[in-house]
């Protein structure tokens, strides 16, 4: 009779070595399988690093200290008074924090403030100052200060007169933010699902597919924050627009993005649409209160770019849409060049393979004696 074999207990430590190596393999000679787990273990904490470090560098980095970048203030020329006030304004300036300009008329001021060309506009005869506190509440809050203060050296009292708020159902001004940050997840993460579950999918498969989401995103949106919460109040359609052109274009520019590079295109995605798009948006803080990168970056961008879009569309009438809706074109033209490559150089692949194949078939049988 033999002895039953003898179970060997290992410790913590041991058996987690020994699944590691069962698992990813050694130093010498893993298996291809092995090297596969390697390659996607990396990749998938590679996701998770990436939010660590990007998110408080862009962010935090953003938020910290905002202060006043060139930020414009249009000051009515009516004689005297203005011309003490930009005489105090450049005596005390300090950089360019500010830039004060000149305009003709107290029509003229207003047209700058809801056109978004000044943050404010100040008239030294009655002592109004108008803003427009949809635009960003911090940054207007700025310049209310910082014309105070100068007011104040002249021995003026200032009027504030807020000529555009914000809604009652969106008292902080971020309610298009959270409609511009669903059309963003819900375009790209629609091609990420499709490159990685569904690799072999035809590309104008993927493309009809956008589509059909991008509607779905626009719809979902409005039915939100128009109907359920309430939170926007105008200009429906434009914004449903908007909304539907935004995810299809981080949708085609990830999914060209898959197809050139592969999976590493779901971290630039992330880095391009959100840890860069967001914050040069201008709906966070004033883009007048962001450094000077992100200001360079905003018109560039197709989510900063979108996301001021939302807030010209549903506070401003849309006024300043145009270039907006041309980045967003170019994207997608780009995106598309991507993919016309992608579907050549996957043709090729294909044509390549079959041939391989009809020669091996062509290939004479050996002739046996």
């Amino acid at each position: 009779m033999t002895n039953p074999e003898q179970t060997q207990h290992l410790g913590p430590v041991a058996a987690l070595r020994r699944d590691v190596l069962t698992f990813f393999g050694g130093e010498s000679h893993p298996t291809g399988r092995q090297l596969r787990r390697r390659r996607v273990l990396i990749g998938g904490l590679l996701l998770p690093l990436f939010f660590l470090v990007g998110l408080p560098l862009t962010y935090i980095g953003l938020m910290h200290t905002p202060t006043p970048n060139g930020m414009e203030i249009s000051v009515v020329d009516s004689g005297a008074a203005s011309d003490r006030f930009v005489a105090t304004a450049q005596s005390g300036a300090s950089g360019d924090e500010f830039v004060i300009t000149r305009v003709g008329s107290v029509a003229d001021a207003k047209h700058s403030v809801l056109h978004l060309d000044a943050r404010a506009a100040y008239d030294p005869e009655s002592g109004t100052l108008f803003v427009a506190g949809a635009g960003n509440t911090t940054a207007t809050a700025a310049a209310e200060a910082y014309v105070a203060a100068i007011a104040a050296a002249e021995n003026q009292t200032v009027t504030i007169d807020d000529i555009k708020p914000l809604p009652e159902g969106d008292a902080v001004g971020t309610g298009v933010l959270y409609v511009g940050l669903g059309a963003i997840i819900g375009g790209f993460l629609t091609t990420t699902t499709a490159s990685i579950v569904a690799p072999r999918i035809r590309i104008r498969t993927k493309v009809i597919v956008l589509g059909v989401m991008s509607i779905v995103a626009a719809a979902v949106q409005i039915l939100i924050s128009y109907g359920i919460t309430g939170t926007l109040e105008s200009n429906m359609w434009g914004v449903a627009g908007l909304v539907a052109l935004l995810a299809f274009t981080c949708g085609i520019v990830n999914l060209a993005g898959f197809i050139l590079f592969g999976p590493i295109q779901l971290l630039i995605s992330i880095g391009l649409f959100i840890f860069l798009g967001v914050p040069a948006s201008g709906i966070p803080i004033g883009i007048d209160m962001a450094s000077s990168f992100y200001q360079f970056l905003q018109p560039l961008l197709p989510t900063s770019a979108a996301l001021d879009g939302f807030k010209r569309i549903v506070y401003f009438d849309s006024t300043g849409i145009g270039p907006i809706l041309l980045t967003l074109g170019i994207w997608i033209a780009v995106a598309s060049v991507g993919l016309l490559i992608g579907h050549r150089r996957r043709a090729k692949v294909v044509k390549d393979h079959y041939a391989q194949i009809a020669d091996d078939a062509k290939e004479p049988e050996p002739v046996t004696a």
